[in-house]
Formats: structure tokens, C-alpha cells, sequence
């Protein structure tokens, strides 16, 4: 995939550098195109603890590296919802989501957007999770009969 992307848009591939969460400079990169957030593999840096992306700041063509405690979030929102049993009850819906493909249903409450169930909702999990990538599907089930329920797209 790298490869493609490097013959596609070479503009993607700018060097920059990487760095740990607290600024130090580890290493540099060939281009934030060949990373995404949560990977651990290819970065190419030697380090005492394994070290995960943790954020691609586009701004100052940064990759940020950090351990897995910073991969963790308890709460995502979602865009571009549908709800198959109509809207979402204000106090909120218990259920399973699968926040990112291939992964093992886990415990959340789905809560409309507090800024109007246009906008989207929120998916508080009951256990903090990795932080699934932007763009992903996330989908909700039924805590008892694996129905899906229905689901959106991680903003």
C-alpha cells in the first residue's frame, strides 16, 4: 500500500520528524502517509517499551509515538448515524459495539449528540478502549440477540 501511495501522490511523502509525546525527537519519518494512528509496527524506532502512533500532526508533518496507556479512550462520537429501532432514547441505549473492523463487540452506552441527534452520537464505553482511527464504522448490537442495532462513522 505504501508503495501506491508513494507512486500516487508523492506529495504525501514528505520527511519529518517523530517524536515521543513529551517532544523528544526520536527519529524522522518519510511521510505521514505510510502511518496511521495505533500502529506499532514499521516505525522503525528502538525504544525500552513498545511504542504505538498516537497522533499524526499534519500541521508540522509530526508523528507522534507514545506507550499503549495513551491509545486508550473512554468515550468516541459518531457521524452520520442510523438507528434501526428510530431515535435514540435521551438517557441513552446499552448495547455491544464493534468500534473497528475485526474487533470483539465490547460494552458501551449510545448517547444522542447533547448538541441535537442531527449532529451524530456519542459511544461512552463501559471499559476504556483503544482509540479506534477516524473514519471507521462503528456498529451497535443488541446486548442479548447480537441484532444490529444500527450504527455511524467515527468523527
Amino acid at each position: 500500500m505504501t508503495r501506491f501511495l508513494r507512486e500516487e501522490i508523492p506529495e504525501a511523502f514528505v520527511p519529518g520528524p517523530i517524536r515521543l509525546q513529551d517532544g523528544r525527537l526520536l527519529g524522522e519519518h518519510q511521510g505521514l502517509a505510510a502511518f496511521t494512528v495505533g500502529q506499532r509496527k514499521g516505525l522503525g524506532i528502538a525504544w525500552h517499551e513498545p511504542l504505538y502512533v498516537v497522533a499524526l500532526d499534519t500541521a508540522s508533518n509530526t508523528v507522534v509515538l507514545g506507550g499503549r496507556a495513551a491509545l486508550l479512550v473512554q468515550e468516541v462520537a459518531l457521524r452520520d448515524c442510523t438507528w434501526h429501532l428510530g431515535a435514540l432514547p435521551s438517557e441513552g441505549l446499552a448495547c455491544l459495539v464493534r468500534p473497528r473492523y475485526r474487533a470483539k463487540p465490547v460494552g458501551a452506552t449510545i448517547l444522542p449528540d447533547p448538541d441535537g441527534p442531527e449532529l451524530g452520537a456519542r459511544v461512552r464505553f463501559h471499559e476504556p478502549q483503544q482509540r479506534p482511527s477516524r473514519g471507521q464504522a462503528c456498529v451497535a448490537y443488541d446486548l442479548g440477540d447480537a441484532l444490529c442495532l444500527g450504527g455511524g462513522w467515527i468523527r
